[in-house]
């Protein structure tokens, strides 16, 4: 029989055997076999099929699509394939761009975990919005509240502070909040209405959760409020604590807390 072998296909081709054998498996092509040991002949319109294919598979575009152009298709029906491959990628080039700087977010987390932990100093804290309220970490029954946050891509634990206000008569007020990172406001009245966002100066601190010591945050506190006495600094009464990373250790998941304290300039 007249045709070329499936080796010789790979080779002129460049395309895999597997890959052949799976635009057979997938009625895409439909090469000729000897009756006798069922060995495949391949055409020359064979190849030209398998050549077409793969123009438009280079494009990632989905394997039926391109069966339904190479089988019978106008110009203005590949153009329109192209068309909506391109928004397709479109869609897929912002996901994965959210994805990636996600990922760098966590890379800069650990970072500050690095830098941080177990040290105060001053630093300029990034704005958020307080946008609803949770009775605790633990009011899983609660949690619908932080799916509801528009425009915003931080996972579950990262969307709860919880907030902290005292006096000189000592702690007033304990509450979790959930926040909304990086808003932007049109005019400086909104952003009035939302004083927590004009707070960007704090006291810094991160330390790893669950070790030991049980009054570990009391213990942070204090040396927060020591920090600023010796340091001159004049606390606002108001502190967010929120949860910046989990990890496994030793089979159990630790947890690392940032520790915002805001003070006047």
């Amino acid at each position: 029989m007249n045709g070329y072998t499936i080796g010789q296909i790979a080779k002129i081709t460049g395309i895999s055997r597997d890959r052949l054998r799976n635009y057979e498996k997938q009625g895409i092509i439909s090469p000729n076999r000897e009756e006798d040991n069922k060995y495949r002949f391949y055409s020359d319109r064979d190849i030209d099929r398998i050549l077409a294919l793969e123009l438009y598979r280079s494009t990632d575009m989905n394997l039926n699509k391109v069966s339904e152009i190479c089988e019978n298709s106008t110009l203005s029906d590949v153009e329109n394939a192209f068309l909506d491959q391109n928004k397709l990628l479109e869609q897929q080039i912002t996901q994965l761009m959210k994805l990636k700087n996600q990922s760098e977010r966590m890379i800069n987390i650990c970072e500050k975990i690095k830098n941080h932990l177990d040290k105060i100093s001053v630093i300029e804290a990034a704005p958020f919005e307080i946008v609803d309220e949770i009775s605790d970490y633990r009011s899983y029954q609660e949690y619908h509240k932080l799916n509801k946050i528009k425009n915003s891509d931080l996972p579950t634990i990262q969307k709860m502070q919880r907030r902290i206000l005292f006096n000189e008569h000592g702690i007033y007020d304990n509450k979790m909040v959930i926040v909304k990172n990086d808003t932007k406001f049109s005019t400086k009245k909104d952003a009035i209405k939302n004083k927590e966002l004009l707070k960007r100066k704090c006291v810094y601190t991160v330390i790893k959760d669950g070790e030991s010591e049980e009054n570990m945050m009391e213990k942070t506190f204090m040396k927060c409020i020591q920090y600023c006495n010796e340091n001159h600094l004049k606390p606002t009464g108001e502190v967010y604590v929120g949860m910046l990373l989990l990890h496994g250790e030793h089979g159990k998941i630790q947890s690392y807390l940032e520790i915002m304290g805001y003070i006047n300039d």
